[in-house]
């Protein structure tokens, strides 16, 4: 994952702060992911192709990265099943993952730029599909939901990295918020942004008081909540700095954006620590056995950091 999001974060960072350096890198650091743009075997290949190449060829044109990233969308495409509705995220079982979501703005975007039309099919299907079987009354979410290839039908609902089977873990509600942010942006359609805001509103009412939620949102009162994830904060924050402007009531989320960023850069920054990243405090997987993945710093926290600094710019 780190190699994947590296590019994304030096494209942003040069947007932040123009430097040769950081440009000539980003080239280097995307390009070296070129191989991956035939990769059927992982769904996150339109995650990390999107946000290497995507940001490549704004910034250069060059018509070679464009079709990269065509092809990294029909690869993607390539793990749609129709009976389903969903593109697999993980191999064997066909298990879907609300992570997805985040994979489904490749599809859009090279549906707009001379790849298929199909790509935007599967993109808004495997968004309903999300809605209907991820995504709770409330808001909340399940993590994993396992479907039989041949008839559709759901199997059994999970969660792999939450707290047990029926909580809400927080980076997971973080992708559904941006996951159905981006997919109102591209269809504008109703449903996604009723979605976006139902899930943004569970998040926003299950924070602790520093606005940076901990891994999961219905750790018992008698657990030891001590692990937060502010990866899941900065993916939010960013969200809702497009979110509100989608919503007719974007103040209400004014308060909270600006609360969430304080929080970030007041408590979480990585400045006189030993972390090699920019974001500290994010929970890759508290059900590992390793203690890193409990606490540390991760890339996507530091990208979606960095996009939400672009964000903050103009939210300001």
């Amino acid at each position: 994952m780190d190699k994947w999001l590296f590019p994304g974060c030096l494209w942003y960072a040069n947007k932040l702060n123009l430097d040769s350096d950081f440009k000539n890198n980003a080239i280097l650091f995307t390009e070296g992911l070129e191989e991956q743009q035939f990769n059927t075997e992982h769904h996150d290949v339109g995650f990390m192709m999107l946000n290497s190449y995507g940001h490549a060829f704004e910034e250069t044109n060059i018509e070679s990265y464009k079709n990269i990233i065509l092809q990294s969308a029909n690869s993607l495409s390539a793990r749609y099943n129709s009976n389903v509705g969903c593109i697999q995220s993980w191999n064997g079982e066909f298990q879907v993952i609300i992570d997805n979501m985040m994979n489904l703005e490749i599809l859009f975007w090279a549906s707009k730029n001379g790849g298929s039309s199909s790509f935007y099919d599967i993109a808004v299907s495997h968004a309903y599909k999300t809605i209907e079987n991820h995504v709770r009354e409330d808001g909340s979410s399940f993590h994993v939901v396992h479907y039989d290839p041949n008839t559709g039908e759901v199997i059994k609902k999970r969660a792999a990295q939450g707290y047990s089977e029926n909580s809400t873990w927080a980076r997971g509600q973080a992708w559904g918020i941006y996951g159905f942010t981006m997919c109102y942006r591209e269809t504008q359609d109703i449903n996604f942004l009723n979605t976006a805001i139902k899930m943004a509103d569970y998040y926003i009412a299950n924070l602790p008081s520093d606005y940076v939620p901990y891994w999961d949102f219905n750790l018992p009162d008698d657990y030891d909540k001590k692990y937060r994830d502010a990866s899941a904060a900065t993916i939010t924050l960013s969200a809702l700095l497009e979110l509100r402007s989608y919503s007719n009531n974007a103040e209400k989320y004014d308060l909270v954006i600006e609360n969430i960023y304080n929080s970030l850069v007041e408590n979480y920054l990585s400045i006189n620590t030993n972390s090699s990243g920019i974001i500290n405090h994010c929970a890759y997987n508290v059900n590992s056995s390793d203690p890193f993945d409990w606490d540390s710093s991760t890339i996507w926290g530091d990208y979606y950091f960095l996009e939400s600094l672009i964000k903050y710019v103009d939210f300001q």
